[in-house]
């Protein structure tokens, strides 16, 4: 065509079109239709605009048409325009495919067989990224069948990822353990004493195992005198351990139920024993027979939760046969383990004593004859104690002294609240004559108070790294006296600890990635396939790290829709790790079947590697020998003919002489006969 520009640089356009269209899954056409190349115009200097102006613009690609045909194979084209010409002295238009054309449709014509695509089973997990405190694995699958043209292609994740070994410790988790508490020491002093016990960690904790957080060492308040409060005292102490009638089981036929303490004292300066005797009285289920009697060194009643059993204790001397009660100045009850929501009631009693840090609520009924008083606790239990002369701290915050004067009976009333069964727990001190003394440790307008120091600082955490143990400790500043109030603190005590990660000695070692995997088989019909690879082993303790690179491939599938295909198997791979270090073990390997598009004979020469001049000799030695085979049977052919035609030949020959043969014998046979034929003459 003609130049666009009347000046300067312009462009000319030359254009095809196509003479026949594919048929019959023939190749489309694949080339542009128009070009376009650079010219000049023809004017020059001044005529032309100055350069600057602006250049030629191509527009978008406009979308592409439909298909020319519905199956078989067909054409789809798109095209684009010039968005703006150049004015004249700019720039033209550069030489672009105005048009393109490419195949669509290829699929046959026809009914066919719809098979869906379908995935293989997944690989096993790879092996996690940290072999503690959680990492990352995957896993990966490939297309064991290909879809057809019309079936359904494959959706979903080729490969997916999982967090592992997030529940594994580095350090094996262990709890730690206190030991048992030491024996109480000796009180420090008749009134206004201390008592120490200590104990120390029996299991250190490990990992995310629990550490111990707790005292260590104790200080309780104590005394030796011989009032009746000191219980620690043994003085006027009722020994309860001759137990010798216990029938409040319900099972035994006596009408008379009780608990009977024999000899558990005598009477001030004489040989006549005193019995201690448990009278229960209400409507009551005695629950476990077991709770009833003795529990270690105290007196025990046990009674079902929401039931109250009311119990007379009396003191009595055996004369003739007959109970008869003996009177004390005074006669102190302890109650102990008074929790998880107990009532105990007590009435025409004196008075109440508690500990300095009591956690009893104690509600007496002012105005009435006699008193009466209503002992409760919510707190948790702090467990039995099977010796009243040595409780615990927090025992001694669930336990209540009752005073009883001028009497050898007290009457207490007992109900449990949230044990399946609980029992009622007593000891018991008795003044029968002389000075009787509460406490021989009252409190007086100069008493003193115990007063501890502060805290220490923490010390070192116990160990280099990793979780620990530490400890801090304290001293007794003042010392309580004349009946001030004691300490009950802990002198020293212990907390976990964390002194910073372990560093463990380890060897470099560098990131690998693993060998690539065999190709899937194809998505679809001219689609892709995918082939894996892995990192096989991690980078640790500074090892290199591995180079960056793709863990998936994709690549195009041959464009072979129509072909047969064809199942081989692939190679075999490597054999596995032998599955016993010594001795006797197997080791294993295996391989997979493949789709190829060739047969196995060809396949299988393809996969060697054969040169291509070795190839075309190989095909020129069997196209010598074709020719030579087929030149070999030509010959054959044209001897076979010669030698049948010969055949033929002689063979009419000799049929012919054959016949000649005949017909003159017939002939002769008739001369002879005319000649030997007799005649008139020869008859005479």
């Amino acid at each position: 065509g003609h130049c666009s520009a009347h000046c300067g640089n312009g462009y000319m356009e030359r254009t095809r079109s196509i003479d026949q269209l594919a048929e019959a899954g023939g190749a489309g056409c694949e080339l542009p239709l128009s070009e376009f190349r650079a010219c000049f115009g023809g004017l020059k200097g001044a005529d032309c605009p100055t350069e600057g102006a602006c250049d030629c613009v191509w527009g978008d690609w406009t979308a592409w048409s439909s298909c020319s045909c519905e199956c078989g194979g067909g054409q789809k084209t798109r095209d684009r325009h010039i968005l703006k010409a150049p004015e004249p002295g700019c720039k033209p238009c550069q030489a672009f495919e105005k048009e393109q054309i490419e195949p669509c449709n290829t699929q046959r014509c026809g009914a066919q067989e719809c098979i869906d695509g379908l995935w293989g089973e997944w690989s096993e997990w790879e092996q996690c990224s940290a072999s503690c405190q959680g990492g990352i694995t995957w896993r990966n699958r490939r297309i064991s069948r290909q879809a057809t043209d019309c079936g359904k292609q494959i959706s979903g994740p080729s490969q997916e990822h999982a967090a592992c070994n997030s529940g594994i410790a580095c350090v094996p988790s262990v709890d730690c353990e206190f030991g048992e508490w030491s024996a109480w020491s000796g009180c420090s002093s008749a009134c206004d004493g201390v008592k120490r016990r200590s104990r120390t960690i029996k299991l250190p904790g490990q990992g995310d195992g629990k550490f111990c957080i707790g005292p260590l060492k104790q200080t309780y308040p104590c005394s030796t005198g011989v009032g009746l409060l000191e219980f620690s005292s043994p003085a006027m102490f009722l020994h309860l351990d001759n137990l010798v009638v216990n029938n409040l089981d319900g099972k035994t036929p006596e009408l008379k139920k009780e608990l009977r303490f024999k000899s558990v004292t005598m009477l001030p300066g004489t040989d006549v024993p005193v019995d201690l005797i448990v009278k229960p009285r209400g409507s009551y289920y005695p629950g476990d027979p077991d709770a009833n009697g003795l529990h270690g060194h105290a007196g025990s009643v046990g009674t079902a939760i929401d039931t109250t059993v009311v119990l007379d204790f009396h003191l009595v001397e055996v004369k003739g046969g007959q109970d008869l009660e003996v009177k004390a100045k005074m006669l102190m009850m302890k109650f102990f383990d008074i929790g998880d929501g107990s009532t105990l009631e007590v009435d025409d009693y004196d008075q109440v004593f508690l500990s300095p840090e009591s956690q009893l609520n104690v509600a007496e009924t002012p105005g009435l004859v006699p008193k009466t008083a209503k002992i409760t606790c919510d707190m948790p239990s702090a467990g039995a104690p099977k010796d009243p002369m040595s409780l615990s701290p927090v025992q001694e915050m669930q336990s209540a002294a009752v005073l009883f004067k001028d009497t050898g009976h007290a009457r207490v009333a007992f109900t449990p609240r949230k044990s399946f069964s609980d029992v009622l727990l007593f000891g018991a001190k008795a003044c029968f004559r002389g000075d009787c003394l509460v406490s021989a440790c009252n409190r007086g307008e100069d008493s003193v108070d115990c007063v501890m120091q502060s805290w220490a600082e923490w010390a070192p955490c116990d160990v280099q790294c990793g979780r620990g143990q530490q400890v801090r400790t304290r001293q007794v500043q003042t010392l309580n006296s004349h009946g001030g109030r004691p300490c009950h603190a802990a002198l020293s005590e212990t907390t976990s600890c964390d002194a910073g990660p372990c560093q463990q000695a380890c060897v470099p070692q560098n990131c690998s990635w693993s060998e690539w995997g065999v190709w899937s088989a194809c998505d679809k019909c001219g689609g892709q396939q995918k082939r894996f690879r892995h990192i096989s082993i991690l980078p640790k303790c500074g090892g290199a790290r591995c180079e960056p690179g793709a863990a998936e491939e994709i690549a195009k599938c041959p464009r072979k829709c129509h072909e047969l295909s064809y199942c081989v198997w692939d190679e075999w791979g490597h054999f596995s790790e032998c599955s016993q270090t010594c001795g006797s073990g197997l080791k294993s390997r295996t391989r997979r079947l493949k789709v190829v598009n060739e047969p196995l004979s060809v396949q299988g020469l393809s996969e060697k590697n054969i040169g291509a001049e070795d190839l075309r000799r190989k095909f020129d030695e069997l196209d010598r020998r074709a020719t030579s085979m087929e030149a070999q049977r030509q010959q054959q052919l044209a001897t076979a003919f010669s030698a049948g035609f010969l055949g033929f030949v002689a063979l009419v020959a000799f049929g012919r002489r054959g016949s000649w043969l005949a017909s003159n014998q017939r002939q002769e046979h008739l001369y002879t006969a005319a000649l030997t034929e007799p005649t008139a003459s020869d008859a005479e």
